[in-house]
C-alpha cells in the first residue's frame, strides 16, 4: 500500500514468490514446486492462466493437463484427512 492510498498490482507469481517460505513450511517443497509448475510457470502447462483468461476451449477440459490439475487439487484437499480416514469413513457410513 502506498502513502497516497493506492495499491500496486502484483502478479500471482510475485505473490507466490513472496509467500514461498511459508508455503514450503506448510506444504513441503515438492508440493510447492508442483503448484508452481502446474499453475504458474509459463514453461509449464499454465492451467491457471488458461482458465482465468478464458483460453481453455471445451476440449482442453478433457486434456491430460486439466485431468492432472483436478487430481492434484483433489489430493491436496484430502491430504489433511488421511490421518483421520477411519473417522471420515465412519461419518460417511452414517448417511
Amino acid at each position: 500500500m502506498k502513502n497516497d492510498g493506492t495499491q500496486e498490482d502484483r502478479s500471482i507469481q510475485a505473490l507466490f514468490d513472496q509467500m514461498r517460505p511459508e508455503l514450503v513450511e506448510v506444504l513441503g517443497e515438492s508440493i510447492v514446486y508442483e503448484i508452481e509448475n502446474l499453475f504458474l510457470l509459463k514453461a509449464g502447462p499454465g492451467v491457471r492462466h488458461a482458465v482465468a483468461h478464458g483460453l481453455f476451449s471445451t476440449s482442453h477440459f478433457f486434456a491430460e493437463d486439466a485431468d492432472y490439475a483436478c487430481w492434484f487439487i483433489y489430493k491436496l484437499c484430502f491430504i489433511p484427512l488421511m490421518g483421520h480416514w477411519p473417522e471420515v469413513t465412519a461419518y460417511l457410513e452414517d448417511f
